[in-house]
């Protein structure tokens, strides 16, 4: 159990992260003094987390670092978690039902209502679903397909490899993300005379987008094509996308951005985008719905 210097220590980290964008795509940032306090672990001491999400299901895989696995072996047991007939702390399924879960604290994420442990790799599987925790434990294990198995997304996650956050997006995915489907006819009409003006927008093979902050706060988004020739193509495309109106966003992008690079590197294409402002937010307020960063064809505006 931690002390109240400890939690308050705690929620001080989440704040900060969150007002630097680097705890926006976290599911368990919210209830990391509640997973502490209750669970008998703290996310912080963590070495890091991986969130995935597709039509199955969604899981969180964290690597303990420094945390002891018998430390959520107890935690779960203590709590009243269900224990799997074998393997606990090999792989096997810890199942919490949702009303355990909500007594636990109210408005714990419902990823935490199947647990998986992973002593030996130091690693804990949390998910939504026992049957998709399982899935993940075979992943993990090598035993079964990863999105790491799309060399696009592969290639798209090594131009991002020195950055502490990222999000990848195979290209179907990644169309639906930056989509303006949802933007108001306005913006969609304008959206069609930008691109309108010189060569269309390729779709991408797959999409990542990576953080960094330190004195300011930047994104990096990389993009995989189809070849080399598509690729130099949308370096002109997207630069000439990054001055002017910032639709479906609001402003404009030079209000944004203090420096803009494009860098090519055979089939990627990587765009660096800088604010002086180390509270940007420019992942969870640029991560979706962008023209800069679409490639599906939109629907008309109507």
């Amino acid at each position: 159990m931690s002390s109240p210097d400890d939690r308050r220590s705690l929620e001080q980290l989440v704040t900060r992260g969150f007002s630097t964008d680097l705890t926006s795509v976290s599911p368990l940032a919210d209830d990391a003094p509640v997973m502490a306090d209750r669970y008998g672990w703290p996310i912080a001491a963590t070495e890091w987390e991986a969130f995935g999400r597709s039509r199955e299901g969604q899981t969180v895989v964290v690597s303990l670092g420094t945390v002891d696995p018998a430390d959520v072996l107890s935690g779960l047991e203590r709590l009243g978690y269900t224990a799997p007939a074998d393997d606990r702390a090999a792989g096997g399924v810890w199942s919490g039902s949702s009303e355990l879960v909500s007594s636990i604290a109210p408005g714990l994420t419902p990823l935490l209502g199947s647990v998986a442990v992973l002593a030996d790799d130091g690693l804990v599987v949390l998910s939504d679903d026992a049957d998709y925790a399982a899935h993940t434990v075979a992943v993990a294990r090598g035993e079964a397909d990863s999105l790491t198995d799309d060399p696009a997304v592969t290639a798209v996650a090594m131009q991002l490899a020195g950055d502490p956050v990222m999000v990848l997006h195979r290209g179907e995915r990644g169309c639906d993300a930056t989509s303006l489907r949802t933007a108001s006819r306005s913006d969609r009409a304008v959206a069609g005379r930008l691109v309108g003006r010189g060569p269309a927008l390729v779709a991408h093979d797959a999409l990542g987008f990576g953080l960094r902050v330190g004195a300011g706060s930047e994104l990096d988004v990389a993009m995989r094509f189809a070849d080399d020739k598509d690729a130099a193509v949308q370096r002109q495309v997207r630069l000439a996308l990054t001055a002017g109106d910032a639709l479906a966003q609001g402003g404009t992008w030079e209000e944004r951005f203090s420096a803009v690079e494009a860098i090519l590197d055979g089939r990627d294409l990587v765009l660096r985008l800088s604010s002086d402002d180390r509270a940007a937010r420019m992942l969870s307020d640029l991560g979706t719905g962008g023209l800069l960063f679409a490639s599906c064809p939109e629907p008309p505006p109507g």
